[in-house]
Parts: structure tokens; sequence; C-alpha cells
């Protein structure tokens, strides 16, 4: 797994990383990160098996509500193996959130359910011994893996906005749900 990560992200650099790697002869996971620039989406789709065109990821509200913001101009790009990634997700102990308060546990459902739900790969950023009980059930739940895994991978569509700000996505599963 290569994790590339410098700004801005481009196709020409993401290429090139993805022609050395194969030299290897070994089977790779390759995400390049961060800021990916939209005008090179096909290159990502066919170079990488990830990509972010977002921040960091902090254990706050307003860290993943800018993630919402980028979700919908990637929905063309997305297909099995090459997956728009939301980055770590800051649920439980970190460095920077060593007493695990950042997040509600509302919260921390939301932000787990939200990378399932648009099909990013889902990286963990705290370590697992130290994960409460409400964090180990929330991320080995079989309904959210699946969701995440399935293998349509059918991108969310926006269905509705609210006024309050509530958006309506909707997702098709390979099984007809």
């Amino acid at each position: 797994y290569l994790k590339y990560d410098w700004v801005p992200t481009d196709g020409y650099n993401a290429h090139r990383m993805k022609e050395e790697l194969q030299k290897s002869g070994r089977t790779f996971t390759y995400c390049t990160s961060v800021f990916s620039d939209i005008r090179d989406a096909e290159v990502f789709r066919q170079d990488t098996s990830s990509w972010r065109d977002n921040p960091d990821s902090h254990p706050n509200w307003e860290n993943i509500t800018i993630r919402m913001e980028t979700l919908e101009r990637w929905r063309d790009h997305v297909c099995a193996g090459h997956f728009y990634d939301l980055d770590m997700l800051c649920v439980g102990r970190s460095q920077e959130d060593p007493e695990n308060k950042g997040l509600s546990e509302a919260e921390k459902v939301f932000a787990y359910t939200m990378r399932a739900f648009f099909c990013s790969p889902v990286q963990i950023s705290s370590p697992l011994d130290t994960l409460t009980e409400f964090e180990l059930d929330l991320f080995s739940n079989d309904e959210i893996i699946a969701v995440n895994q399935d293998a349509l991978v059918d991108y969310p569509r926006r269905l509705s906005d609210f006024p309050d700000g509530v958006r309506v996505y909707e997702r098709s599963m390979e099984n007809g749900d």
C-alpha cells in the first residue's frame, strides 16, 4: 500500500508513480493524496486505487462536514477498484485527541457510515487496543461493512436538499436493495 502525498496532486506524477510501482512486479494498492485535481479524474481512475480531494481528518464535526462538500464532483469517476477516499477515520484515541472527546457517539456513527455509504476506503487512525466497546461494535458492524464492500459500487446520488441543510442520497446495492 502506498499513500502518495503531495500538493498539488496531479495526474502526470500519479501516472509516473504507478509505472514505478509496476516495475516492482508486486500487487499494490495505491492512493494519491491530497487535493487531487478533478481535471485529472480519469488518470486517477485508471492509475490509482483511490484518491483524495479533502483536507486531513481531524476529530471534529466541522472537519467531517468539509468532506461532505467534496463528494459529488467525483461521482462519475468511482468504480470497482477505484474509489474516492474520505481519509482516515478519526474515531477513538489519537495523538490529536488523547481523551477521545473530539466526536460524540452520533458523530462517530455518521463519520463511519458516510465512508461506508460513499464507497470510501475505511482506514482507522487510532490504536485498536484503545477502542471503546462502542467503537469496536461500530467498526465491526456487518451491515455497514456490507454497504461499503457491495460489489455494485454504486456511488450515491443526491435526491434532494432541505432548508435546514439535510441532504437525501440514494445508492443501489447489488442484491437490488
